[in-house]
């Protein structure tokens, strides 16, 4: 135990710091150059080689000490109801599990507009999507166990017995199996699965032009290791991971990465008389699907916009522009006139924004997809 502690010690002092290595053999320095250059042991020089045996031996004389393994982390016992937990993955992954934590994608299972679709008529198909077991083997099937936890970590990254991932390991230990460098999450084959129709809308478009993936719009990007530590030891071998250019697991339309060009507001005129005030808009999608997309519960697309005089409004008003029925189709621009009355002031700002909304997403508030503010008055624009 005196020696794991020596070995534990003297490099968890580094831990801070990300190692620089630079050739085979060579001091173990601070990559910020903050501190001077000096050797881990005394005068001698560590390779990174052997700094990972004793990593590693260590890691085997505590595990052996009592902590458990981690053959549950790829373990699925369908008929016995046991698989293994997002929490699982989130000792380890800790960003992507909190991210994940507050994303639809975990709360498919549990959500009230669900939950409520379910009783009424729903089945164990319904459960493939929004409690699946794997989706990378497109055949999709509901788990029999956590099926509370949505579409969870392993459902996307789990498969015949190894994670997978979008990129290649750093890491100097692997708990679990692992799939490096899998092509599979930097495509749109990883959303088609359960997203079928909105796959369908932008194979349409994909084929005209070069559209981006669904992450690209859907994940915001990040930069960081696949793994974070939560103590002195495990952030000494997080140390020796790469940091990787990766997306967020907040999949959600509330946290999508910025895109000004994918919807399109153009202002044509604003008249204002006789108390009340019109504006002609042309809404253009640019997205590679229609807007909104799906046929799941029900979604409108709304312009709302308010005549305001300082901070005070004279006058607001609501236009549903498109629904799941008749929705503004990608690549489609379309021409609105619209009106507000009781305008006993004239305006000096009109305000507009346009927002989704959706029963499924009932408790939240609508999802802002643009908005503009125009001095006033003005005549043509």
């Amino acid at each position: 135990m005196l020696a794991i502690w020596f070995i534990i010690h003297h490099v968890s002092m580094w831990s801070c710091h990300r190692p620089n290595f630079s050739g085979k053999k060579t001091f173990f320095v601070c990559r910020y150059r903050c501190h001077t250059e000096r050797p881990l042991f005394g005068q001698k020089t560590v390779s990174k080689k052997y700094l990972k045996i004793f990593l590693l031996i260590s890691l085997f004389l505590t595990m052996g000490g009592g902590c458990t393994s981690f053959q549950h982390l790829t373990t699925v016992q369908e008929a016995k109801n046991v698989g293994p937990k997002a929490a699982d993955c989130g000792s380890c992954h800790v960003l992507q599990f909190q991210e994940w934590s507050g994303s639809p994608h975990a709360l498919a299972q549990r959500n009230s507009a669900f939950q409520e679709a379910f009783i009424d008529g729903g089945g164990e198909e319904c459960l493939g999507c929004h409690a699946p077991l794997e989706i990378r083997q497109g055949n999709i099937q509901a788990r029999s166990f956590n099926r509370e936890e949505g579409v969870s970590c392993i459902s996307c990254h789990l498969s015949q017995g190894r994670m997978h991932g979008p990129h290649k390991s750093s890491a100097l230990v692997h708990p679990h199996p692992v799939q490096e460098e899998d092509s599979f999450y930097l495509s749109v084959e990883l959303c088609v699965t359960c997203h079928g129709e909105t796959y369908e809308e932008y194979q349409a478009l994909a084929e005209k032009r070069e559209v981006p993936t669904c992450l690209e719009c859907h994940a915001a990007p990040r930069q960081r290791t696949a793994t974070q530590g939560t103590n002195f030891f495990s952030n000494t071998l997080v140390a020796f991971e790469d940091e990787v250019e990766t997306r967020s697991h907040l999949i959600s339309l509330d946290a999508m990465a910025p895109m000004p060009s994918s919807i399109g507001l153009v202002v044509f005129s604003v008249e204002q008389g006789d108390g009340k005030g019109t504006v002609e808009i042309e809404i253009a999608n640019h997205l590679p699907h229609n807007l909104p997309t799906g046929t799941f519960g029900n979604k409108s697309i709304q312009l709302a916009f308010r005549f305001l005089q300082g901070n005070h409004v004279l006058a607001e008003n609501t236009l549903v522009v498109s629904n799941e029925q008749l929705p503004l189709l990608a690549g489609e621009a379309k021409r609105f006139i619209f009106s507000a009355s009781g305008l006993v002031q004239l305006p000096d700002i009109l305000e507009i924004r346009l927002e989704r909304h959706a029963s499924s997403a009932a408790s939240r508030a609508a999802v802002i997809l643009i908005t503009k503010t125009i001095s006033l008055p003005v005549e043509k624009m």
